[in-house]
C-alpha cells in the first residue's frame, strides 16, 4: 500500500471509528494521517493549490465514511467500499492515455478515487462544461467534485475558473454546501440594561404594566404568544425563549408568505448546489430582514420585523431532488427608542425603561419551520412541498 493510498485508508478508518464513537484516538489517527499526507505531496512535488484540493478530496472521503460507517453501523462495510472505489479508480485510469494526465499525478489520483473523474471529465470535457454534467461524471464519488474542478485548471489552463466555478456555493454567495451555521447578530440595544436608578413613578407605571399583562392574559387568547413573550421580557433573565413558528404560519398572513419565499429560495439554491454537492449534500444559508411585517396584533408584538435563514439537506435520486429544509427565524425582543406599538400606539420608550432600571430584561427569540420539497433536478417549477419530512429521514 502506497503512502497515499495508506493515507485515504487511515483517514477512512479514522472517521468510521469517529462515527461509532468507539476509538479514543481518532483524532491522533486523523493526525497521523494528514501528516502522511503532506509529506507525500512534499515528495512528489504534488503542493501548492493542486494539494489543497488533494486536501479537500481527503477530508471529503472522510466524511462520507463517517455518514457511511453511521448508516451501515458497520467498520467492515465502509472500507470494503473503499476497496471498491479504488479498484474502480484503478480500472478506469488504466484504459485512459498516460498522455492525458502527468505520469506525477497516476498514483495520487488512484489513491484518491480520481481516476474514473479524471477519465470522464478530459475525453468529454466540453460536453460537461456546456451541459453543467460533473454530477453525473462523479456520481461514485461525487463529495470530491470541487477538487476534481480545482485540479482540472492545473491538468487543462483553457479551462477558465468562470466555467468550472467554485462548486461548494451559490452564484449569489447566499448558500453553501456545509451543515447549518447559526448567524451571529450584533443586534441594537436603545435602552442600556441597569444604567439608570429606579424613581417612584417607575414603581407606579411597573404596576399599571403588569396589570394590563395579566388583563391580556385572562381577556385576550388571541395574543398568546405576545403576552408571552412580554411576559418573559418580565422574568428578567434574558434567557433565550422559543417561539411557535409553525403556529405563526398557519396564523398570520406575512410571516406564512416570508416563510414560503425562503422555502423557495432554499429549493432554487439547492437545485444550484446539487451541481457539486452529489447525490446526497447539506447546505446552509445566510440571514436576511423578513420581507414583510406580520399583519396580526399577537405576531406583530411577539416576533415583529426578525431575521431568517434557511438549511437543509437533498438527497438526489433518478433525477428528482428531495429537500428537507428548514427555516429559522431569529429576533431580539426588545424595545425601540422613538417608535410606537402599532395597534396601541404605546411608546416604546415606556417599556424601554424597565430595561434602564434593570426590572425586565431583553432577549433573543428563535423558532422554525420544516417543510419536505422534492423536484426534478434542473427544473425547479417543478415542485411539490410538504409539512412532514419524508419517511426515512
Amino acid at each position: 500500500m502506497g503512502p497515499w493510498e495508506k493515507a485515504l485508508s487511515d483517514l477512512a478508518t479514522s472517521a468510521a471509528y469517529t462515527g461509532h464513537g468507539s476509538y479514543p484516538s481518532a483524532a491522533q489517527r486523523w493526525e497521523e494521517a494528514t501528516a502522511a499526507f503532506n509529506s507525500t505531496a512534499a515528495s512528489t512535488g504534488f503542493e501548492g493549490h493542486v494539494a489543497d484540493a488533494a486536501a479537500v478530496a481527503l477530508r471529503s472521503a472522510a466524511s462520507r465514511a463517517t455518514t457511511l460507517a453511521r448508516a451501515a453501523d458497520s467498520v467492515p462495510t465502509l472500507l470494503d467500499e473503499a476497496d471498491a472505489i479504488r479498484g474502480r479508480a484503478q480500472n478506469a485510469l488504466s484504459s485512459l492515455p498516460s498522455s492525458v494526465v502527468p505520469p506525477l499525478l497516476l498514483s495520487p489520483a488512484v489513491s484518491l478515487g480520481l481516476g474514473p473523474d479524471i477519465a470522464r471529465a478530459f475525453t468529454a470535457r466540453r460536453e460537461w462544461v456546456a451541459k453543467a454534467s460533473v454530477t453525473q461524471a462523479t456520481s461514485q464519488f461525487a463529495a470530491i467534485t470541487p477538487a476534481l474542478l480545482q485540479i482540472g485548471m492545473v491538468f487543462d489552463p483553457d479551462v477558465t475558473a468562470f466555467e468550472l466555478g467554485t462548486g461548494t456555493t451559490t452564484a449569489d454567495g447566499r448558500y453553501r454546501i456545509g451543515p447549518p451555521d447559526q448567524p451571529e447578530y450584533a443586534w441594537d440595544e436603545d435602552f442600556v440594561y441597569g444604567s439608570e436608578d429606579a424613581t417612584f413613578e417607575d414603581f407606579l407605571a411597573s404596576e399599571e404594566w403588569k396589570t394590563k399583562l395579566l388583563g391580556a392574559r385572562m381577556l385576550r387568547p388571541d395574543l398568546a404568544d405576545a403576552t408571552a413573550a412580554y411576559g418573559h421580557y418580565w422574568d428578567n433573565t434574558g434567557e433565550p425563549w422559543a417561539f411557535d413558528y409553525e403556529k405563526a404560519y398557519r396564523e398570520d398572513e406575512g410571516v406564512r408568505a416570508d416563510i414560503d419565499d425562503q422555502i423557495l429560495l432554499a429549493q432554487r439554491a439547492a437545485d444550484e448546489l446539487a451541481g457539486s454537492g452529489g447525490s446526497s449534500f447539506s447546505f446552509t444559508g445566510e440571514p436576511s430582514l423578513t420581507g414583510r411585517y406580520p399583519t396580526t396584533e399577537n405576531w406583530q408584538k411577539a416576533i415583529g420585523a426578525h431575521q431568517q435563514w434557511a438549511s437543509g439537506d437533498v438527497v438526489v435520486k433518478d433525477g428528482v431532488a428531495t429537500m428537507v429544509v428548514t427555516v429559522h427565524g431569529d429576533d431580539r425582543y426588545n424595545f425601540n427608542r422613538g417608535q410606537s406599538d402599532i395597534a396601541s400606539a404605546a411608546p416604546d420608550d415606556e417599556n424601554g425603561r424597565f430595561t434602564e432600571i434593570g426590572w425586565a430584561k431583553p432577549f433573543d427569540s428563535t423558532g422554525s419551520v420544516t417543510r419536505t420539497v422534492t423536484w426534478t433536478l434542473g427544473d425547479p417549477d417543478s415542485v411539490s412541498i410538504s409539512d412532514a419530512p419524508a419517511e426515512g429521514r
